[in-house]
């Protein structure tokens, strides 16, 4: 009667009491005088030592299992029996090293019971339908899972043969059904996988009723697919079951119980419940590291949900101490060529892009893609997805050739798999956009993120905040293009969304209007600017407080546009305005407040007040130095200032000075063939024109041409300039002919530009009539 029992405990999961009456029997058996040493009794106490075994290794005991395996296996070898009892030997020592965290020592014991079995029963008997479902088991761990699937089909098709129907049959069955479940899982067939976990359960249900363990390992796997679907209230009610018929058998403080916290942290996880979830997963742990050795594959679940938990409250670097505890388990037991090991590695690659760790988020992601291009086939979801990792790793490192790489491969690898109609290749197309936008690539930018948005159109229809951002982004690229108008257009489109889902409040809109003004503005719009502008400021008003930074930028803004009308003293006015706030609030950024200054030196500039304007720049210049370093690129765009008030003045030597720090600057930071570079060579070449030293203008008025005709061509307004100015240093050393060859460049491209009725071409002219005077 103890042997039913304990047989219908181990059969419905319930291992400590089929282990306690195991135990029992054996106890009784060892006591007992007269039991004759026979084929039946080695027959019967082999079954006490398997059964005893089997319970140790289902609760992770496994040395207690190993030792109690062996003894039944020594009793095997004198029982006659085709050596099928050494076979369940063989899977007893393979379920206790698969349980171990050691799948490969596990397989070989499975095929060695494979064999057995095979020779002794052929390949379709029930023996060998449970040798191909234990080796399914390891390919599945292994991540083999076409190879999985077809030995667990393999096994079912064996089951669906015979004629008998027995309980353990039925249960066998359930568990194959439950097997191929998890598969279909495993590659995003949501829909097949509830129809094989419905399958299991019918069997489940039919064979040992509706309250046991395995039923409540079928709840908490049904659970864990529908979170993946993100049907958080079926999942809720499914592990609702699971948790009660676990607490109901084994309590809260067992390993199934530890499963189960781990399903509910993940479910709060995707509720948006950190802090419950943290608490939670950290039971689970704390169960499993109780009962189970620390370097165990079991707590892998539990571990990678902890680090998605502290990735999401920001706490990086206990997620990157989970992270390397997963690859260490990990890689213990399966080696580092696996794709639980890249599934880590992708994993730890994320944690440190978040925390800018670029270069150790580069070096995570290629050890992942090297592990995942060895392992699967090119055409593979999760190539595409890291390939894409990879790519936003070098835009960040500003390597925009690299990145604009990976993301092409990871496009050309989506498509053959999702097709061109899916949000993911949208996304990718914006990114490469933004990328060819930053190379300069214009055009190329434009035709990716008009594909993004013709994908998101089909997709998400003609009113969503994915697509307005898209719009946004085409603008963008439409601007760089000099394509005002359409860039405009874009806008007003991505405007017109915002307003109908966020209603006519939002920062967002507050945003969109900004970045329309500030297209006007470039097309000298300003009444059109200014109206967008005051619209953004209006928006802010309502939604922050009255000394929020951002308030003081629209100040700003508006009254850049007052400057441009000529309106010095509103600008102004505005100017104070803005500086009152970022002084005021605490938050203030100080290269925020030195732009401010540099705005406000302008504007003095504007009106001439020179000595106003330096001072206002070196207070910029103060507060840059402080926050910067000595050559940080900033700094260049202040000294280019202050160098432009001295020259304003006729302080040539301070004027030099600003210059030149400005050069060193700008050489270090930009390409030698940079306009910015050739506008300094260009102020260079004045002050030492004004000062007499046309042997040292020269040399600069030469360099700032050659390099303008390489960025501009010949035929640019501002190349007349250039030439003009070399015209005269030529002039001032008589050679006539040179000084009369470059006044002429010069006229023919002012002509072209400007027409003849211009002070420009009429200044041009005069040099040219001076020339001709000097050579009599």
């Amino acid at each position: 009667r103890n042997s039913a029992v304990a047989d219908e405990n181990y059969k419905t999961g319930n291992y400590s009491i089929a282990l306690k009456l195991y135990t029992q029997l054996l106890r009784h058996w060892n006591n007992a005088e007269d039991n004759p040493i026979d084929h039946t009794t080695k027959t019967i106490l082999y079954q006490i030592y398997f059964n005893i075994a089997k319970s140790h290794c289902m609760l992770y005991h496994q040395q207690q299992a190993e030792k109690f395996c062996s003894m039944a296996y020594k009793l095997s070898q004198q029982i006659n029996d085709h050596h099928l009892k050494a076979a369940d030997c063989y899977d007893c020592f393979g379920d206790i090293k698969r349980m171990a965290s050691r799948p490969q020592a596990a397989l070989i014991d499975y095929q060695a019971s494979l064999q057995i079995r095979i020779k002794a029963k052929g390949e379709d008997s029930l023996h060998t339908a449970k040798s191909f479902h234990k080796i399914g088991k390891i390919l599945y761990l292994q991540r083999k899972y076409t190879e999985a699937l077809h030995l667990y089909q393999k096994s079912w098709d064996i089951h669906s043969l015979q004629a008998q129907d027995t309980n353990g049959m039925v249960i066998d069955i359930a568990e194959v059904y439950l097997d191929i479940g998890l598969v279909y899982r495993l590659q995003g067939k949501y829909k097949d996988a509830h129809i094989m976990f419905t399958k299991s359960f019918i069997a489940m249900t039919t064979g040992i009723g509706q309250e046991n363990l395995k039923l409540a390992n079928l709840y908490n796997n049904i659970s864990s697919t529908y979170l993946l679907q993100n049907q958080l209230d079926k999942a809720k009610a499914t592990l609702d079951k699971a948790c009660r018929i676990t607490d109901q058998i084994v309590g809260q403080n067992s390993l199934e119980a530890a499963s189960n916290y781990t399903v509910l942290a993940n479910l709060q996880l995707q509720q948006g419940q950190l802090n419950q979830a943290e608490m939670t997963c950290l039971k689970a742990l704390s169960i499993q590291k109780s009962r189970l050795e620390t370097q165990h594959l079991f707590m892998i679940d539990s571990y990678a949900i902890l680090s998605q938990i502290y990735k999401k409250l920001k706490k990086y670097d206990q997620a990157e101490h989970i992270l390397q505890q997963c690859l260490d388990i990990q890689s213990t037991s399966l080696g580092y060529n696996h794709l639980n090991i890249a599934d880590c590695y992708f994993e730890q690659g994320e944690i440190y892009y978040l925390q800018d760790k670029y270069v150790k988020s580069l070096s995570a992601l290629q050890n992942c893609l090297k592990i995942r291009l060895s392992m699967l086939e090119t055409a593979n979801e999760d190539i595409a997805r890291t390939y894409y990792q990879i790519g936003s790793v070098y835009m960040s490192l500003q390597q925009s050739d690299n990145a604009l790489n990976f993301y092409h491969k990871a496009l050309h690898t989506y498509i053959p798999i999702v097709g061109l109609r899916h949000l993911t290749v949208a996304s990718l197309c914006n990114d490469i956009g933004i990328v060819n936008r930053k190379c300069g690539k214009h055009m190329d930018a434009i035709m990716m993120h008009a594909q993004s948005i013709k994908i998101q159109r089909r997709l998400l229809g003609y009113c969503n905040l994915p697509l307005a951002s898209s719009y946004g982004n085409l603008a963008i690229a439409y601007k760089l293009n000099n394509k005002y108008d359409l860039a405009i257009s874009m806008l007003q489109k991505k405007l017109a969304i915002q307003l109908t889902l966020l209603g006519k409040i939002d920062i967002d809109v507050a945003n969109t209007c900004k970045d329309i003004a500030s297209i006007y503005q470039e097309q000298t719009k300003y009444i059109e600017a200014l109206s967008m502008y005051r619209k953004c400021l209006k928006i802010q008003l309502k939604v922050f407080d009255t000394n929020h930074i951002e308030i003081a930028k629209s100040y700003r803004n508006i009254g850049l546009i007052y400057v441009l009308k000529g309106q010095f003293d509103t600008a102004f006015s505005l100017y104070q305005q803005c500086l009152l706030i970022q002084y005021q609030n605490p938050n203030s950024n100080d290269l925020d407040i030195a732009l401010t200054y540099e705005y406000i030196g302008s504007l003095y500039s504007s009106c001439h007040s020179f000595d106003d304007a330096l001072i206002v720049f070196q207070e910029c210049l103060a507060i840059k130095l402080q926050v910067l370093q000595n050559e940080h690129f900033d700094l260049a765009v202040t000294y280019n200032y202050i160098g432009l008030m001295y020259y304003s003045m006729d302080k040539l030597d301070q004027a030099l000075d600003s210059f030149h720090k400005c050069l060193k600057i700008q050489s270090k930071h930009l390409d030698h063939n940079h306009l910015q570079i050739a506008a300094t060579y260009y102020h260079l070449g004045k002050i030492y024109y004004s000062q007499n030293k046309h042997n040292a203008a020269l040399p600069m008025y030469l360099e700032c041409q050659d390099i303008q005709i390489k960025l501009l061509g010949e035929k640019n307004l501002t190349i007349a300039d250039v030439y003009n100015c070399i015209g005269l240093v030529y002039q001032s050393k008589e050679l006539f002919e040179d000084a009369l060859l470059l006044y002429q460049k010069c006229l023919a491209i002012q002509l072209s530009h400007l027409g003849n009725k211009n002070k420009q071409v009429s200044s041009t002219l005069s040099n040219i009539a001076s020339v001709y005077k000097a050579q009599g």
